[in-house]
This record gives C-alpha cells, structure tokens and sequence, in this order.
C-alpha cells in the first residue's frame, strides 16, 4: 500500500459515489473506509511486518477486525468506532441481502442511518463550522436518509485519512544479542 495519504481514493470518487445505486453506494463507501483502516493501521505497525496479517482470511482481513485493532490501539475513538461498525453493518445488509428492492429507506438500514450521530452532530453545529454548509444542502442531509449516510461517510473518510497523516511509524526494535555485553555467538 502506498505511503501518499494525499488522494486515498481514485480522482472523482464522492462525484461518482453521490449517484450509484444505494447498494453500490454502501458497499463502495465499506470499501473505502475498510482501506483506509488498513492504511492507518499499517502505518502504525512496524514496517514490512504486515504482509500476512491482511491476507483475505488473516486476522485483519475484516474491515470488522481492522475497525476493531484501530480502537484498541488508539487510532481512533470510540465514537469513531460506533460510526464505522454502524456503516459496516449497512454495507453488510447491502452486500448479502438479495433483496433487489433494499434501499436506504427499508427499515432496518433506516434505523442504522438514523442511528449514524456524525450527521446530526455536523448539521447541529454548522453554523459554528467555518464554512458552513450550504442550506440546501443541510436540508438535504436531513429529509434523505442517502445524503445523511453520504455525509458520514465523507467525513469519516477526512477523519481517517487526517489520522493516516497524524501517525508515525513505530522502529524496529533492536534485536535481543544486540543487548548483550558480549559479541554475537560466544558463549556466557
């Protein structure tokens, strides 16, 4: 994965996001953030230690599990933590239910939605944002169910990558012989 947190996802992606299909809208905005975990969590790791940890079936091959170690390591908080597993879920509905007809209106997707705070919060307190909102558009966020899930998302995708940029990486500790008063393979 590259080191460039500058554009973490391809030129025009929220363009293209805002006007997919409301599955293809929760199942790419899963894809992002779950990259975007990964990046951050590979940054706080140890370099060229990884590798496997990622793999499909290791034990970060989630984006449950990387949304998980995040938190335990302080990477994010735990509000974060609620707002990614609640977009987890949604992707989740919309990526396993066969439902052709699933949208962001169908009851238990609109329970999560509504239960996503960083939306509330954002158009709460917009008028203290430095630029805020436009009204339509706050207006927007709070009649569709869409534009609040979009707005989550977009804002998780800055706090995330904000946090990829906040992050150093760790060093490779020296090895155990290295402390040793005397040279490597004498015997004590």
């Amino acid at each position: 994965m590259s080191e460039s947190v500058a554009e973490p996802y391809p030129p025009g992606f929220f363009d293209k996001f805002t006007t997919e299909s409301d599955r293809a809208c929760a199942v790419l905005a899963g894809a992002l953030l779950d990259s975007l975990l990964e990046h951050l969590l590979r940054k706080a790791m140890v370099p060229d230690s990884s590798q496997e940890l990622f793999r499909a079936q290791g034990p970060l091959g989630s984006f449950a599990a990387k949304i998980d170690l995040a938190l335990a390591l302080g990477l994010i908080s735990h509000e974060d933590h609620r707002e990614l597993t609640l977009v987890r879920r949604i992707r989740n509905d919309f990526a396993h239910y066969l439902d052709h007809d699933l949208n962001f209106t169908t009851v238990h997707i609109a329970d999560r939605v509504r239960a996503l705070q960083l939306p509330r919060i954002i158009i709460e307190y917009n008028y203290r944002l430095q630029k805020p909102f436009a009204e339509e558009y706050v207006q927007a966020v709070r009649e569709s169910l869409r534009r609040r899930f979009e707005m989550a998302v977009a804002f998780l995708t800055a706090h995330v990558n904000d946090r990829i940029k906040d992050v150093t990486a760790p060093q490779t500790p020296a090895p155990v012989v290295a402390k040793l008063d005397h040279p490597a393979g004498a015997s004590a």
